[in-house]
């Protein structure tokens, strides 16, 4: 038995060899180990080469040059071979996502680029370009009460019934964001030093189990004064997972375009697309997130 913290976030229990507070502690034994240790150099034939990583369908090998390497394998490992003096805030900014998404992709867990909050026995997800808005609408749900699965890594279980999985104890909101919403930052911890963003705890409001998805949100900014909802359908649901998708590209080239696209069509077949345009000029969340509570019947 080994006394190294478990934490829990995205239905893994993780064990680690580096204590990271702002995540729920766990019981349940470890199905993922988080351990530093020297990680590969490179990678025996790697099916997708990048600056920064290196990838074949079980393993995933993760550069920065101020931190160290990150290696991902078969789901279950993640072994942090780390410089001197290594970050630890920046070593959670990518351990909680450019690796955790490679580790969930290995486990066979759809990751979308996108929040997703409780309505009723179900999930609402929240897409859209960066700077769409995904953040303070989560932001949004959050001062209302709603429960948070996650606000940027939004993890689906699509091998059956298709089900968001909750994910980290906290999402992470700009100031500006945070005074728009009129929630405080006296007493949060930062992103990164440097960064004026802060890790919002969910407390109670994170939801506690997956749940299915009823309804997506598709969030497009443009030059109007008022917020509208219109119906996606078809193929072009589709088209809007696959740019949502992280890694969409990456996950194909892995040989698994047949079962992302299974996958893809399994969630799109049991929830309905609305696209919500709403005004750049202005602050319209308030509004925005009215206009969600009415469509779906809240």
């Amino acid at each position: 038995m080994t006394d190294r913290p478990r934490y829990e976030a995205f239905g893994v229990v993780f064990e680690s060899d580096v204590e990271f507070p702002e995540h729920r502690p766990a019981d349940a034994p470890a199905n993922v180990i988080v351990e530093r240790g020297k990680a590969p150099e490179s990678l025996d034939d790697p099916e997708l080469v990048y600056p920064n990583f290196v990838a074949t369908r079980n393993e995933f090998l993760f550069t920065w040059k101020d931190l160290g390497r990150f290696y991902a394998r078969d789901g279950e490992r993640i072994t942090l071979d780390l410089v001197p003096n290594a970050d630890v805030n920046a070593l959670r900014v990518f351990l909680f996502g450019i690796v955790f998404r490679a580790l969930l992709h290995q486990r066979d867990i759809l990751v979308f680029h996108a929040g997703a909050f409780r309505i009723g026995e179900s999930a609402a997800l929240i897409v859209g370009n960066s700077g769409a808005g995904k953040s303070t609408t989560m932001g949004a749900a959050l001062e209302r009460g709603y429960k948070v699965f996650t606000d940027d890594l939004c993890a689906v279980d699509a091998r059956e019934t298709p089900r968001v999985i909750p994910g980290y104890d906290y999402i992470k909101l700009w100031q500006n964001t945070m005074t728009i919403l009129g929630l405080s930052s006296e007493g949060l911890i930062r992103v990164r030093p440097e960064f004026d963003k802060f890790r919002v705890p969910l407390g109670e409001r994170r939801a506690e189990e997956p749940l299915p998805i009823s309804r997506i949100y598709l969030l497009t900014p443009e030059l109007r004064d008022d917020v509208t909802l219109m119906p996606v359908r078809g193929a072009d649901k589709l088209r809007v997972f696959l740019a949502n998708t992280f890694n969409s590209n990456e996950l194909q080239r892995l040989g698994g375009a047949e079962k992302h696209f299974r996958q893809l069509t399994a969630v799109a077949s049991r929830a309905e697309m609305r696209e919500i345009k709403r005004p750049t000029s202005k602050n319209s969340i308030a509004e925005l997130f009215d206009a969600i509570e009415r469509d779906a019947g809240l």
